[in-house]
């Protein structure tokens, strides 16, 4: 389990064909555990290992142990102390980029009266307002939204491909521009941990931004829209 990893239909069918492939060579006469252990488990690593960016991939084709994260869906209430976010003072439309399988947050403040959607490509059950969708190839409607929070979802991923130096680091820019592109005037995009680089590349005339320390090292951001 990593959440950091996509696996796209190409993936998945790369992955039929190992199955498939190992399946004919025991079919055809070859030992069970010379096709398991020869090509079946090798085969598997090296997929897991085209998983990741490029930079980390033949460090782990040989492992048999890829790791796993474990990360938790954190509460409505702390996701709103975090990024400091006062229900009842919102205004527009909400978007949460990275609502978790659950939409805490969305159903939350839906209950509240706010006007509350949420994407992620994990959402257990997609309603009018919950959608399962992947935040890079999501359409943000330009000059829609009042509030967008995304609370150790987006801007965690980005670092990591920052750090990886990873392929989809052209995505996560193009993807930031127009999530705060979808700002209303005087709308703002909250999140944690903060983009310096991204946020010091927004033209200071039609956006402000602040940060706050969350911990020791890591800090959130309110990115607001401050041209009509």
């Amino acid at each position: 389990v990593n959440p950091y990893l996509e696996v796209t239909d190409t993936d998945v069918a790369a992955l039929a064909a190992i199955y498939r492939s190992s399946y004919a060579m025991i079919r055809s006469g070859e030992p069970t555990i010379s096709a398991i252990g020869g090509h079946h488990c090798l085969a598997l690593q090296g997929w897991i290992a085209a998983l990741y960016p490029k930079r980390l991939r033949e460090a782990l084709r040989g492992s048999s142990k890829i790791g796993s994260l474990a990360y938790s869906q954190y509460s409505a209430e702390l996701q709103l102390r975090t990024l400091r976010i006062d229900a009842d003072s919102i205004e527009g439309q909400v978007l949460d980029i990275g609502c978790g399988p659950t939409a805490v947050l969305v159903h939350h403040l839906r209950l509240l009266g706010q006007d509350a959607w949420g994407i992620d490509r994990n959402v257990i059950r997609s309603t009018p307002y919950l959608k399962a969708a992947n935040w890079l190839d999501f359409l943000y409607p330009r000059r829609s939204y009042g509030l967008i929070a995304s609370h150790l979802a987006f801007s965690s991923h980005f670092l990591y491909h920052i750090s990886s130096e990873s392929e989809h680091v052209p995505r996560y820019r193009a993807a930031y521009q127009n999530i705060v592109d979808a700002l209303t005037p005087a709308g703002s995009f909250r999140y944690v941990p903060s983009l310096p680089e991204m946020e010091s590349s927004l033209p200071s005339e039609l956006y402000g931004v602040s940060r706050w320390k969350v911990s020791a090292r890591v800090s959130a951001t309110a990115v607001t829209r401050i041209a009509p």
